[in-house]
């Protein structure tokens, strides 16, 4: 399964933030195929102001996963859109790597972000760590993280770079307010109904997201559609029934939004997986859009009750 895959790499991130700058900085990267240093071609890049030269560190058909916002881009062409947003809204980007390594298949980055809105010229600093996946020198799937509560502590006190950016009056504003046409995104929610079997394998985590979706079929009854409302005491929004059990919403504010239901659990079902779009199971299925994740997939899966066995 793709988390123990993970499970090393995630020990080896845990041992170079313990350890420090002073021994990340002196560690001596290993150069990528194309030449020099992934970590400085990397920093490099994301501080150039060119979506191009973002795009062309990764694969064809690579994957970047934001795990605090719980949004993924998939391929070259939607990285470098991602890339595309940001440079367009914000000026002054700077994405410093401050330690790392490479190996041959992967690296581990320490960085700190930087930028200011154009509009504002409000800033924000943070710092990150981003796993990569490498296929002959070139990205193949990169895993960020960073402390997303910090980051919009810093919005709400006046920064507002286009990549972070929550609607004006900070991070309990209510999307929508002060909002222009390129700062919208989209939320798309796919429901299923599964076999009963299926119930137990995917708790148990022995299923992964493509194996959901060729078991199940897409499900489209009134109990279950999704609905949608911003995460500070908003209404609940329906979304836009695109094809059977498919629920999209268009032209949604940056900010955060949270996913819920319109009605108890028909009495034929039994249960309720929630997943995103990297195949990570949601407990309380929130979301947040920004420039640097401007579209969100969920997948709720809902199995069938056992078949009562006859008196």
């Amino acid at each position: 399964m793709r988390f123990r895959a993970l499970f090393p790499v995630i020990i080896a991130v845990a041992t170079l933030l313990m350890v420090g700058p002073t021994l990340l900085q002196a560690q001596e990267a290993s150069p990528s195929a194309a030449g020099g240093s992934i970590l400085e071609a990397y920093g490099e890049a994301w501080s150039s102001g060119e979506a191009t030269q973002v795009s062309a560190l990764y694969t064809e058909d690579a994957v970047r996963e934001d795990i605090p916002t719980a949004t993924t881009s998939r391929g070259r062409a939607e990285i470098e859109a991602l890339a595309a947003g940001l440079f367009e809204t914000d000026d002054d980007v700077r994405l410093e790597v401050t330690g790392g390594f490479v190996g041959e298949t992967w690296a581990v980055m320490e960085w700190t972000f930087s930028g200011a809105r154009k509009e504002t010229a409000g800033e924000v600093t943070f710092r990150g760590v981003s796993v990569i996946e490498l296929d002959n020198g070139l990205i193949s799937r990169e895993t960020d993280y960073y402390d997303l509560p910090q980051m919009q502590q810093q919005i709400a006190a006046g920064g507002t770079p286009g990549a972070l950016e929550t609607p004006t009056g900070g991070a309990d504003a209510t999307p929508g307010a002060g909002t222009t046409a390129e700062q919208t995104g989209s939320v798309t929610v796919r429901v299923y109904t599964c076999p009963a079997e299926m119930s137990q394998a995917s708790g148990q985590g022995q299923l992964d997201l493509a194996e959901l979706i060729a078991g199940c079929t897409p499900l489209e009854t009134p109990e279950t559609v999704p609905t949608l409302r911003t995460l500070t005491d908003g209404e609940p929004m329906a979304g836009t029934t695109t094809e059977p059990g498919v629920y999209v919403w268009e032209g949604l504010a940056f900010g955060d939004y949270a996913v819920g239901g319109t009605g108890e659990m028909p009495a034929d079902l039994s249960g309720l997986l929630v997943m995103d779009d990297s195949g990570a199971p949601l407990q309380n299925p929130t979301l947040h859009l920004d420039a640097m994740s401007p579209h969100v997939e969920f997948h709720d899966f809902y199995f069938l009750a056992e078949a009562t066995p006859a008196a």
